[in-house]
């Protein structure tokens, strides 16, 4: 008798592990003073205190993703792998009510914010800048001027090298720091705090407490062009947000 060999009624399978989405490890907690340069334009309309995910080992940051009114993912450029999870929603308790987007070829031109006047909200403004032309005259020059010509307005000075005056018009404002080495300047106001913070490519440089907070009086925006007889801003602004 030969022996027979016996048939395996079932075949073992291998299971295929399943892959969970895992976040970079740039990521940057709140109040690290780091936020990515391009969430802030996904967030120019709520303070600067929600999380952001930056990625610091690349120069170019991939487009940022928004999953909530509270939660920004800026991605590695040839990265997929997105959070799956749905954050919560937080509400602002203080939003700006007006929207800006604008670039010219012009360098410097005046304009009008849409929607209702900013007053007293908590808003940022981000500007794009070319310096190669720039060359301190001896006066002040006007890189911005948000609402009225007078006390209570956001604007941005330069006085040459490290002497800058940003913040409120008749008020505390921030005055010193290089900006010339910034290819984007931004700062954030909150007004629940009456925090003014300044931006250098992202990066948290400065802040000032400005006491009685701004008050911006109507939709008025003068981007590079100066609002006193002083002097335009020398160098080029690409784009304003």
């Amino acid at each position: 008798e030969t022996p027979t060999t016996a048939t395996p009624t079932e075949t073992p399978t291998t299971a295929t592990p399943t892959e969970t989405p895992t976040q970079h490890p740039c990521d940057i907690p709140d109040g690290s003073g780091q936020v990515c340069a391009h969430c802030l334009h996904e967030m120019k309309t709520a303070p600067f205190t929600r999380e952001c995910h930056y990625d610091v080992n690349h120069d170019t940051l991939a487009d940022c993703t928004a999953h909530g009114s509270d939660h920004y993912w800026c991605g590695h450029p040839d990265a997929t792998d997105i959070p799956t999870e749905t954050p919560t929603t937080a509400t602002p308790t203080d939003s700006c009510p007006a929207d800006f987007d604008e670039a010219s070829g012009a360098c410097r031109w005046t304009s009008t914010l849409a929607g209702s006047n900013i007053g007293s909200s908590s808003h940022s403004v981000m500007m794009k800048i070319d310096w190669t032309s720039a060359a301190y005259s001896g006066t002040r020059q006007w890189l911005l001027n948000l609402g009225q010509k007078t006390t209570g307005a956001n604007h941005w000075l330069w006085n040459g090298g490290s002497s800058i005056q940003f913040g409120k018009w008749n008020g505390q404002q921030i005055r010193s720091y290089d900006i010339s080495s910034c290819n984007y300047l931004a700062t954030t106001y909150d007004s629940s705090s009456s925090e003014y913070v300044l931006y250098c490519d992202g990066v948290e440089v400065a802040q000032r407490t400005i006491s009685g907070g701004l008050n911006i009086q109507n939709d008025n925006v003068r981007i590079g062009d100066k609002a006193l007889s002083e002097s335009d801003f020398s160098g080029c602004v690409e784009r304003v947000l």
